[in-house]
């Protein structure tokens, strides 16, 4: 009985891993609004992202838009993030912003900072 209990157990270990699925998100941001040599980045909780450390983007003059892409793996159906530009977290004492992901692989944002 023992040895059913244990494989039982170990069934249900490997059956709670979900797959995984490799995303390429671009992360754009309006730079409308954002004083001349200013800078941008993001932080989310998903690597390779990081909640502590600013990842930075790239400001395309042209576009009028910061930009940054990213290859993330996850079995997670969203992933949560912020802007922060000159070490100023978009709303503060807000909710962060949540992309939801589909079927797509390829994933683009376009968001204005503090703007919902």
């Amino acid at each position: 009985m023992r040895y059913v209990y244990l494989l039982l157990a170990g069934w249900l270990l490997v059956s709670c891993v979900q797959p995984t699925t490799t995303r390429n998100i671009t992360f754009t941001l309006s730079a409308k609004g954002i004083p001349p040599g200013s800078t941008a980045s993001v932080r989310g909780g998903d690597k390779p992202l990081s909640w502590q450390q600013d990842t930075p983007m790239q400001l395309d003059s042209i576009a009028g838009q910061y930009r940054l892409t990213v290859t993330m793996a996850t079995g997670y159906r969203f992933t949560e993030y912020k802007y922060v530009v000159n070490g100023q977290f978009e709303f503060p004492e807000g909710a962060n912003r949540k992309a939801v992901f589909g079927a797509d692989k390829e994933v683009v944002l376009n968001d204005t900072f503090n703007t919902r």
